[in-house]
């Protein structure tokens, strides 16, 4: 279910903006099941901040650049099979959007394996780019069971 609502009552090129948002939505999806890195740190903005789980907010490109190098580590020798976001709001306030939901993903050791899975909750507050695209600015996240009505 996503809800996509303008903040305010007059949004100028609504289904432009929509699009856009979209457009975020499948190149990190596309990037995440490959193990893409670089490509996810050009979905960031440059003063972007990640509020990962049990870790110190990381801001900026340089250290969510190590970030990301620490994850690529820790993944090293598995495949994710499967990565899809649920979002279940997406709201426009100009040139900033926030959105929440839920995230969920499957792995196994890279030649076969039993099967990892993982799931939990995302918000990210999106920023309008002067290309008319949208990046992350602010994300924030956990990891864990869905509550019984997601299930």
């Amino acid at each position: 279910m996503k809800k996509i609502t303008p903040g305010t009552k007059e949004q100028p090129a609504e289904q432009e903006n929509i699009a856009e948002i979209e457009n975020l939505h499948k190149e990190d999806r596309e990037a995440s099941l490959k193990g893409d890195f670089a490509t996810l740190l050009t979905l960031l903005t440059d003063d972007c901040v990640l509020l990962p789980p049990d870790r110190a907010p990381i801001a900026g490109k340089n250290a969510i650049r190590e970030y990301f190098d620490e994850q690529k580590e820790l993944l090293r020798g598995i495949e994710i099979t499967e990565y899809k976001h649920d979002f279940q709001e997406i709201k426009i306030f100009g040139n900033w959007t926030y959105e929440w939901g839920y995230f969920s993903n499957t792995a196994r050791p890279t030649g076969g394996g039993e099967l990892i899975k993982g799931k939990g909750k995302l918000f990210r507050i999106l920023e309008l780019q002067g290309d008319g695209s949208w990046k992350v600015a602010r994300s924030i996240w956990n990891i864990g069971s869905e509550p019984e009505s997601q299930k």
